[in-house]
């Protein structure tokens, strides 16, 4: 079986957003017109929100991740946190040897699916890689391939390209430690994720990039919606 036909899409979704809801399935519509799109699947996956109780909810989040500043001031990103490593779990299970997930403020952008495929046919192996890079960080490209860089990026996880080794990784690494993005950007700092970036942005951010974005077309579902603190309800 060929590489695209083991490929699955998860729309990170957040309930209730009808503009985010709006974002992804222009998405869809978007990537209906590519060439490729047959050879793939598209899977939805509603996010987690405070209104949500999560069971073992010490399997996903460390007391250390919930004494962070940032935690404290915005307890969203346990919710984010926690809907990613659902998607994980969903993933492992499957019979897909690689995914991407969008979160729900990433735009598309054209020949999306010809450079995913591009990236998986250069690659010989790999656990992860970042289709779109945090404009805080300097684009780092090297030589060695054409499609990617080694990941140089701390943060972000707008769209990403998991491999089935890579997603075994992020799950033994759990409970998360820090924001789920940091997380993975400690990961990849002691290099126990063989992990990389796309050269080009494959996706356009249109929810905010940070707590001081106030211009984006979303705004942001971690900083500015309702929060609750954080309450663990674990299984018996």
């Amino acid at each position: 079986m060929s590489v695209k036909k083991k490929l699955c899409l998860y729309f990170c979704m957040l309930p209730d957003h009808k503009e985010r809801q709006a974002n992804v399935m222009l998405n869809i519509r978007k990537l209906y017109g590519q060439p490729g799109f047959r050879e793939i699947d598209i899977r939805m996956f509603m996010a987690y929100t405070p209104k949500d109780q999560v069971q073992n909810i010490s399997k996903y989040i460390s007391d250390e991740m919930l004494e962070k500043e940032q935690v404290k001031k915005y307890p969203n990103k346990v919710y984010c946190a926690i809907s990613h490593a659902k998607i994980w779990e969903e993933f492992h299970d499957s019979e897909y040897e690689h995914m991407v997930i969008l979160e729900d403020d990433a735009r598309i952008r054209d020949n999306f699916i010809d450079n995913v495929f591009s990236i998986l046919g250069e690659l010989q192996s790999y656990d992860s890689c970042a289709l779109w890079s945090h404009p805080h960080f300097k684009r780092n490209i090297d030589q060695e391939f054409r499609t990617v860089s080694k990941n140089y990026q701390k943060y972000g996880a707008l769209a990403t390209l998991i491999s089935q080794p890579g997603v075994e990784k992020l799950l033994a690494s759990l409970p998360f430690t820090n924001n789920h993005d940091m997380h993975i950007g400690l990961l990849n700092e002691k290099s126990n994720l063989n992990s990389y970036v796309s050269n080009l942005d494959l996706v356009e951010n249109i929810g905010a990039i940070d707590c001081d974005d106030s211009d984006s077309q979303l705004g942001s579902t971690i900083f500015n919606l309702p929060q609750n603190r954080i309450k663990r309800v674990d299984d018996d």
